[in-house]
């Protein structure tokens, strides 16, 4: 028995200094495309990707990393209201800025419009296949799941409310998405509400040409995590995100 652990370890021991560990800087962008808003947008993304392949296998690596990114979004609103301002969690207005929507028939309205720009943490972990065309091009592809975490943002929200008998107002606000969010009733009684969750995870899938050890890369995710609270949610698509990054491997 005492034989067998220490040919184990040996093997072992063998095994994983032969193993092939390669790392790869990138810099990039990302396209998000939020399945409630009608438009997309772009942010940075920049990383190091770790990919691990035993000797046995020219063909099969496991790729991995960490990466910071930014998922954004940009919405635009036209709505009515009267005397009352609807957020869908009571008579209230959202911070310093009145956010809902009324009645159609009501004399007042309004043009809204937010800005929105998470940033996160991501760590994919990818089954990775590789196939050499030449001594020094590779095309490689890989897919599996992600997980994310948020570090930060911002969120900027425009409103004109404009009256008819008179007393047009502008109202704006800059906040965290990931902070705690303060409504205030048309009574003056304080409401809280918490910010946009901060855990995400999804499913990932990457395509590339290496050729030299200059890498190009285009990426697909989708994100599968309830994004807001306060509603009911199943696992589906939330959004889908297209990356196009360079890297040098080392």
């Amino acid at each position: 028995m005492k034989k067998f652990v220490v040919f184990a370890l040996m093997l072992m021991s063998g095994v994983v200094a032969k193993a092939q560990w390669t790392f790869t800087p990138e810099a990039g962008l990302n396209v998000t495309k939020y399945e409630d808003s009608e438009t997309a947008k772009f942010g940075p993304r920049v990383g190091v990707a770790v990919e691990y392949q035993l000797p046995q296998s020219d063909l099969f690596s496991i790729r991995t990393g960490l990466y910071f990114l930014q998922r954004g979004r940009n919405d635009e609103y036209y709505g009515y209201y009267g005397n009352y301002y609807s957020s869908g969690y009571g008579n209230v207005y959202y911070g310093n800025g009145f956010y809902g929507e009324g009645e159609p028939n009501q004399t007042r309205y309004y043009p809204y419009s937010s800005e929105t720009k998470k940033n996160y943490l991501q760590l994919p972990v990818m089954a990775n296949f590789s196939w050499n065309i030449c001594d020094k091009v590779r095309i490689t592809a890989g897919v599996g799941p992600y997980i994310a975490y948020g570090v930060g943002g911002k969120s900027s929200t425009t409103m004109y409310v404009h009256i008819p008998e008179g007393n047009d107002s502008y109202f704006t606000s800059v906040q965290n998405p990931f902070s705690k969010r303060e409504f205030r009733s048309t009574d003056g009684t304080i409401y809280t509400r918490s910010g946009d969750k901060r855990f995400d995870w999804g499913v990932t899938a990457m395509a590339g040409i290496e050729i030299n050890r200059i890498s190009v890369n285009v990426g697909y995710d989708m994100g599968l995590a309830k994004q807001y609270p306060g509603y009911a949610y199943q696992v589906s698509p939330q959004y889908h995100a297209l990356s196009f990054s360079v890297g040098y491997s080392f």
